[in-house]
Order: C-alpha cells, then structure tokens, then sequence
C-alpha cells in the first residue's frame, strides 16, 4: 500500500543524500538494532536487576527480557503472516546486503524500541532517581528512533514497516512490564 507517493519519496530523498562517510557510520549503528545485539544488552542489563537490593529489581529484569522475547517472537510471526517485500525501488546503500527476509514489520526498529521502552519502564520500576530517568529518556528513544531511520537509509524498508516497528515493539514492552507487575492481592 503506497500513502499517495509519500514512502517512495522518503527512500529517493534519502538515497539522494547518501555519502560514503555516513553510509558506514550507519551500516554500524544498523547492527545495534539486530536481535540479537538487543536481545543480548537486555539479558546482561537484566542481570544486576535481578541481584539488584530493590524487591522490584526481578520484576524490572523480567519486564526487560520479556519486552525482546514478545517483540522478537510477534515480529517475525507478523513477517510470515504479511509477506511484504523489501523496497526495491532504491538500491541498498555501500555494500550492504538487502536482507531476505520479510519487510513488515522492520524487526530492527520493534527491537530497538522495545530494548529502550523496556529500559525505560525498568529504570521507572526499580525507582531510579527522576534526573536519570529524565536524562535517559532522550537518549533511548532517540536510540530507538534512530535504528528505524537507518533502515530507511540502507534502502532495505518501506516507512511504514519501520512505523509499524517502533509501534510494535512499543506495545511489547508496555504488555511485557503489564505482565510481569507485580500486584498484592488482599482478601
């Protein structure tokens, strides 16, 4: 589904502003998007969480790793379900290879946001002093957004999955710290 040409404008605009310099800063910042970079950062953030003296610290621990285990596990079912194909209207910046997989959703952008909302919804649970919340918040979902806009500059998805992506991954970290609250009943 094209929105009135906006998506092909988007991916000529950025092929037209590719230079080598930024194409190999991005294929590198690109890589911190992958699964398993983002899967693996949790796992070891996670780690103190649980040893953490906070009571909350397991439950922020679980809520981090959950939020990646939901959005990997949706990201790549939605994948095989939609079968969108990759945009083929640019070429892919430098030497990087268009991927084979599916478009839609773009599992580097639902990581990646999923890892910084994640982060984000921890850091709130075990309590971390309001300045460092504030102070992170900029920085991860910056880190979040700038993944998705790395995979439109490689040319190797459409807006809308890179959309779609920050929107799912949103969702699993919010429905991965729902789950894993901890609540007293009383009777």
């Amino acid at each position: 589904m094209e929105w009135f040409g906006l998506e092909h404008g988007i991916l000529y605009g950025l092929e037209r502003a590719r230079n080598d310099s930024a194409t190999s800063r991005i294929i590198l910042l690109t890589f911190l998007g992958q699964w398993q970079f983002v899967f693996a950062m949790a796992t070891i953030l996670a780690i103190p969480l649980l040893r953490f003296k906070n009571p909350n610290g397991p439950a922020a621990a679980k809520g981090l790793v959950l939020s990646i285990v939901l959005c990997i596990g949706i990201t790549e079912l939605t994948k095989r379900i939609v079968s969108r194909e990759r945009p083929d209207i640019v070429s892919t910046a430098g030497n990087y290879t268009k991927p084979e997989s599916a478009s839609f959703p773009s599992g580097h952008a639902s990581c990646s946001m999923a890892f910084a909302l994640a982060l984000l919804l921890a850091m709130k649970r075990i309590q971390t002093p309001f300045k460092w919340q504030l102070l992170a918040w900029p920085l991860l979902v910056g880190f979040g957004i700038g993944i998705g806009i790395t995979r439109l500059y490689l040319g190797v998805h459409w807006p809308t999955d890179i959309i779609a992506g920050w929107a799912l991954g949103a969702a699993c970290a919010l429905g991965a710290f729902f789950l894993t609250e901890t609540r007293e009943t009383t009777f």
